[in-house]
């Protein structure tokens, strides 16, 4: 869409055209400052195409607004708001283009947030210490703060302000409008889920007379649908790989224990030969293998999907849809990152019948997560090297 001061995409989906800004902060402070650039962006909402605005929770933070004016100059809310995803990058990490200035200020911000999570409590001295080594490369610290036993208490939080700040976006105008609706992601609906609990009364308690009534109908509308969800899940949930894990785990532990007491050679050979088979079968997915099925080392369930299975603290497993906030999805194929880029490593798995990843169409058999570990990601990572 050809515009002199401002830029928008039309995009066809099934036979539905959409008129798609991209707003950032450049965006923003051109439409603030341009009367004609400001015209430009009202009067994309002139017209019936629907118009989607993308932005980031980062642009919430630095007070950009998206409101528009109707043809009569009326200033108007958005009417629909989707969280499409929850905050990630708490820790920036350092790129090739950035100038000194740039790469400097991150180091600084890193470091602040950084000495503001040891002073709180939720690292101790020798984490705190052990992650200033790694300051010039905090390419793990986002991933460790949102699952430390500590930290990911200050990441919930930080989660819901950046959450209740996006839904802000959309409650500036001081006049009556039409109702909004606000569709959040998996991620983002599971924050607010556990920011219900009674670890938070207090909390919500005293911010309570400060909410907007927008936050209350949202929390409200979860708090709600919690008991009946929890009932689903519990009924969904299937124990039967919680229980398969932990009968693989003894299989395994007492198979390696008996390499210390048996002293003829000529059994010690029998012992690693069942490994390599254990090895191989593990390579190439060979589920229909009598010793994996005879170890409990195999998973059939139709709660795997896409590649991916849901899991509670204790190993069930849970239908995608039916997920809880204390679950975790599973990556099956995250073994297989270090051989999927490398054309070398996928040669010789290939020369050898070794697969490359778990089958994302539809596959409902995987291996139990301790074998998956112990055996699979170990063999993966010998054969790479």
């Amino acid at each position: 869409m050809e515009r002199k001061l401002f830029t928008a995409y039309e995009l066809d989906i099934n036979n539905q055209t959409f008129v798609v800004v991209f707003y950032n902060a450049e965006q923003a402070k051109r439409i603030r400052q341009t009367a004609g650039a400001k015209n430009e962006f009202n009067q994309l909402f002139h017209t019936e195409l629907p118009v989607v605005v993308v932005t980031q929770y980062l642009t919430a933070g630095n007070g950009v607004n998206i409101q528009y004016e109707l043809q009569d100059g009326t200033e108007r809310d958005f009417l629909n708001l989707y969280l499409l995803e929850v905050p990630y990058f708490y820790f920036s990490n350092g790129s090739e283009d950035d100038t000194d200035e740039e790469r400097i200020a991150k180091l600084k911000e890193n470091l602040w947030y950084l000495a503001k999570l040891h002073s709180e409590k939720y690292l101790s001295e020798q984490e705190f210490r052990a992650k200033l080594s790694t300051l010039h490369k905090p390419n793990d610290w986002n991933n460790t703060y949102q699952h430390h036993p500590r930290m990911s208490h200050d990441y919930l939080l930080n989660t819901i302000a950046s959450l209740i700040q996006a839904m802000g976006r959309i409650e500036r105008v001081w006049k009556p409008i039409p109702d909004q609706s606000v569709v959040l992601c998996r991620e983002a609906y599971h924050a607010f889920q556990q920011f219900l609990g009674p670890e938070f009364d207090d909390l919500r308690y005293i911010r309570e007379p400060m909410i907007s009534h927008n936050l209350q109908t949202l929390l409200a509308k979860i708090e709600e649908q919690i008991p009946q969800q929890e009932r689903m899940a519990r009924r969904k949930q299937d124990a039967r790989l919680a229980e398969l894990n932990e009968v693989c785990k003894r299989n395994i532990t007492q198979f390696i224990e008996r390499f210390d007491t048996i002293r003829s050679q000529a059994d010690r050979g029998k012992l690693r030969q069942i490994w390599r088979r254990l090895r191989i079968a593990a390579l190439r997915h060979d589920f229909a293998d009598n010793t994996l099925q005879e170890w409990s080392a195999v998973y059939n369930s139709p709660n795997v999907h896409n590649g991916e299975v849901y899991l509670s603290p204790d190993y069930e497993s849970l239908p995608i849809n039916h997920d809880q906030p204390d679950s975790r999805a599973w990556r099956l194929n995250a073994v297989y990152d270090v051989v999927s880029d490398n054309h070398t490593i996928r040669e010789y798995f290939a020369k050898h019948g070794y697969e490359f990843d778990f089958d994302m169409d539809g596959a409902k058999i995987v291996f139990v997560p301790y074998f998956h570990q112990a055996i699979l990601s170990g063999a993966i990572g010998e054969e790479a090297i």
